[in-house]
């Protein structure tokens, strides 16, 4: 039926029924077509008004433009006769539309004799999402998807339905009736949100009903979200109703740091920095292992978080940052698991970031350590003043890839006046004492041997290292090398 009324739509003018009708125009109509029917070979005009159109009108002009009695009357369907309802002398006329129902207006005076009928019909539509439980949020009364639907990444069972007055009209010769079919086409992409994503991977509608008025949604949003439902029928008109989800989805996401050697806010037990010289060239361009990084928590509504730091140690924390370090040169790849526990699902919904294959936007992923190309001895200065003086501790310079090593120093005698042995970051150098004696040393030359530098073995290519600080002692590594060389010593005392 629908397909007729639109084919003879796009035949006629949209405002012409009759002779007559020529004079009868759609005013502030939202939608303009034409009866099935035919009264002596033309159909009468159809003017269709959403229901929120506020100024509901049809307009009607003289046909000479001279001023015209017009009279209007509106269709009795019981008694399926006109009735009158009001007349007019003028060149033009409107009449408020306030109801659906038939108008016929008589044009009379100055040789303008005419009779033209129209259908106004006020079409109306509701869409209800009544599945949902009501909240009071900041006063406000709103419907929210219940916490029985609410499954780790998953929304399930989402209900909506449609409700509307037919709009029907009349054949004013016999009464028959005939009903304007309103189609209402419900697809995936009726159903939205806010905020949009706009990602392929979240916030996917899956239609699970023949009607398209239920959903699932897999990947829903990790922020509290509107989920919105937009109608249009076949006519142009739009409805929308929304409901409101609370989210029980985590999102997890991190950023990282590496800690310089001179951050007193990491080290705030030093009196002075592991090295002298933090500001060279290969200091900024290169980090060597030992590295230690800060990894700040920036995940969203996570009460658990695992930390995996791609040198296959795991570490749970609760806390929003954790420290690790990097004992070994190589390329480490980081990731995160957060967990949200639901009460109601006897389980915890999980995220992880980043996913399998996700290429991040940024320079520092992934993690690369290096090993310092700067040998120990090259590194080591050959004089220092003690107590005062510019350098007044002995101690490398610049960044040295060092775990574990061993320092003798010698007087000119052979004697040994200092000694130390363990991990570079408990060393704060050698301050000019004789530990034997706790005094400064005299001025003059020093022997010094540095021995077993742990400098860290090459990997091949994708291995990834296997051990701790605690074992690194067990790794095959290159035989033990022993530096030796002379320190001037200037005591100030």
């Amino acid at each position: 039926m629908l397909s007729r009324i639109l084919a003879i739509l796009y035949v006629l003018p949209l405002f012409i029924a009759n002779s007559l009708n020529a004079q009868l125009l759609r005013g502030s109509a939202d939608y303009a077509g034409v009866t099935v029917y035919e009264i002596t070979g033309i159909p009468d005009s159809v003017f269709l008004f959403f229901s929120y159109n506020t100024d509901k009108y049809i307009h009607a002009l003289s046909p000479n433009g001279d001023s015209t009695t017009f009279d209007w009357e509106y269709y009795d369907a019981d008694a399926e006769i006109f009735q009158p309802l009001t007349s007019l002398y003028d060149t033009k006329s409107d009449i408020l539309i306030t109801e659906s129902r038939g108008y016929r207006l008589r044009i009379t005076g100055n040789g303008n004799d005419y009779e033209g009928r129209c259908w106004a019909l006020i079409n109306d539509f509701s869409i209800e999402i009544y599945n949902g439980e009501l909240i009071d949020q900041e006063g406000i009364t709103i419907k929210a998807i219940p916490q029985s639907h609410k499954w780790c990444h998953l929304i399930r069972d989402i209900r909506a339905r449609i409700d509307s007055a037919d709009m029907y009209y009349y054949n004013p010769e016999n009464g028959s009736l005939f009903t304007m079919e309103l189609n209402y086409p419900v697809i995936r992409n009726n159903w939205s949100s806010n905020p949009d994503a706009g990602e392929a991977d979240i916030n996917y509608f899956v239609q699970n009903d023949e009607h398209f008025l239920e959903i699932d949604i897999e990947d829903p949003y990790w922020e509290d979200s509107w989920y919105l439902l937009t109608v249009t029928d076949n006519y142009g008109m739009t409805r929308r109703d929304s409901i409101f989800y609370e989210t029980i989805e985590p999102h997890a996401d991190y950023a990282y740091q590496y800690i310089k050697l001179n951050d007193s806010a990491y080290y705030p037990d030093r009196i002075d920095r592991y090295y002298d010289d933090f500001y060279g060239a290969s200091y900024y361009d290169n980090i060597s292992a030992p590295a230690l990084y800060l990894f700040r928590n920036l995940s969203v509504n996570a009460d658990t978080m695992t930390w995996f730091f791609g040198d296959n140690l795991v570490e749970q924390a609760k806390d929003d940052s954790v420290m690790h370090t990097y004992q070994l040169p190589g390329t480490y790849y980081p990731k995160l698991i957060v967990y949200n526990i639901v009460d109601h699902l006897y389980e915890a919904c999980t995220d992880t970031f980043p996913k399998s294959g996700e290429v991040l936007d940024t320079n520092d992923y992934p993690v690369e350590i290096g090993e310092s190309e700067m040998t120990a001895q090259a590194n080591l200065p050959n004089v220092f003043s003690c107590p005062e003086g510019e350098n007044n501790y002995f101690r490398f310079i610049g960044d040295v890839s060092i775990t574990f090593f061993e320092i003798a120093i010698y007087n000119r005698y052979g004697n040994r006046i200092y000694h130390f042995e363990g991990d570079i970051r408990d060393w704060e150098g050698w301050d000019g004492m004789d530990h034997n004696s706790k005094n400064y040393v005299h001025t003059g030359v020093y022997y010094y041997v540095v021995k077993e530098i742990k400098t860290l073995p090459d990997f091949e290519t994708g291995r990834k290292p296997r051990l701790t600080a605690n074992d690194i002692a067990d790794v095959d590594k290159p035989a033990p090398t022993i530096y030796k060389g002379f320190v001037h010593v200037y005591n100030t005392e």
